[in-house]
């Protein structure tokens, strides 16, 4: 023997002019809540890229400062490597 099915009936929903009212207001306090977030966050994006570029220039600062310790270690290295075998003979009474 096979069981009915039957589904439940729903009773229609009474909506009244004060609860669209009431949850009109819901999602206008819903709407204003992420438009403060979607401005934070954009205040936030901001902020990081500010901060970026003061860490690109930093770097560009430091690269410039790196070229310089290399150009001179190198000169250094022409003027040592130009006088050192003199400089030894000379120590060296040759």
């Amino acid at each position: 023997m096979q069981a009915e099915r039957t589904r439940p009936t729903r009773e229609p929903v009474v909506v009244t002019h004060a609860d669209l009212l009431a949850r009109i207001a819901v999602l206008e306090t819903q709407i204003g809540h992420l438009r403060e977030t979607i401005q934070a966050g954009a205040a936030e994006r901001a902020r990081i890229l500010v901060e970026l570029a003061e860490l690109k220039l930093l770097v560009a600062h430091l690269r410039g400062a790196w070229r310089v310790v290399g150009a001179a270690s190198g000169a250094l290295g022409l003027v040592l490597g130009a006088t050192l075998p003199t400089l030894v003979r000379i120590l060296i009474g040759a």
